[in-house]
């Protein structure tokens, strides 16, 4: 008798799904693709980082120039202190002025609400982080002892920093008219400077450069030269008082001085 017939077996259906070496290798991909994104995202934010603080750096460094600018050329003929001079005389001193520091007087600008004549200082010294460019000021009084930046009330304010090297260098002229050598040193504190130059060498980490500022007072130096008689004041301890009770030179005869030229007649004699 013949066997019955069967149907032949067929291979269960696959069901769907990822293996896990299928996980593993999507897992890593997106890993890297993530982490290739992130790196780029970060190196673009701190490349705009670092151009922002650049643009704000020289943009400080436009500013500080300008106020340099502006208050040097605006020194007025003003005396900061007078100091006893040759033959019993009270010189005035207008500017003071050393390779690292200069003092003067001008009016402050109208947007801090600050006016009339102050005293103003330049200073630079060394801070934590390098040099540092220094500015003080106070209201011009009646000759205070001391200066802004040493004796003020306020402490002074930092205009810029990151400075490797500076110095303040003075122009004037010589006997002739003709201008000299830039000075390290302003000698005359009666007259002020024909031009005043700030040189500053900026750190290689702020990636700035300085350019050298030249800066002329409005008011001509040289003309001040001229005028410095009237910068000098007698002592008035030392100065005799005129006696009021002596007649002067029209009247020592008493009689009226003009009886005594030629030419005139009184207004009482008769034609």
């Amino acid at each position: 008798m013949p066997a019955p017939y069967q149907q032949p077996k067929r291979p269960a259906a696959r069901q769907g799904g990822f293996t896990l070496i299928e996980l593993l290798l999507a897992v890593t991909l997106m890993a890297i693709v993530m982490s290739l994104a992130y790196q780029g995202l970060r190196t673009g934010t701190r490349a705009v980082s670092r151009g922002e603080e650049q643009v704000d750096r020289i943009n400080r460094l436009r500013i500080v120039q300008q106020f340099l600018r502006n208050q040097i050329s605006r020194t007025l003929p003003l005396a900061l202190k007078s100091e006893e001079g040759e033959e019993d005389t009270m010189e005035m001193v207008l500017f003071e002025g050393e390779d690292d520091r200069m003092r003067f007087v001008a009016p402050m600008p109208g947007y801090l609400s600050q006016g009339g004549p102050h005293e103003q200082v330049f200073a630079l010294r060394r801070g934590s982080n390098g040099m540092e460019l220094l500015f003080a000021h106070r209201m011009l009084g009646s000759f205070e002892e001391g200066d802004a930046l040493e004796d003020g009330e306020k402490p002074p304010i930092v205009l810029l920093d990151g400075i490797d090297d500076g110095r303040f260098e003075y122009l004037t002229v010589d006997d002739e008219g003709e201008p000299t050598e830039w000075l390290d040193e302003w000698e005359d504190p009666a007259v002020t400077p024909l031009m005043v130059r700030v040189d500053l060498e900026m750190e290689a980490s702020t990636r700035m450069t300085w350019p050298i500022l030249d800066v002329a007072p409005l008011i001509d130096g040289t003309a001040v030269r001229r005028t410095r008689s009237s910068l000098v004041v007698p002592n008035q301890r030392n100065v005799p008082r005129p006696n009021r009770t002596q007649p002067n030179d029209g009247n020592r005869d008493g009689n009226d001085g003009n009886r005594n030229r030629p030419g005139r007649r009184d207004r009482t004699d008769g034609p």
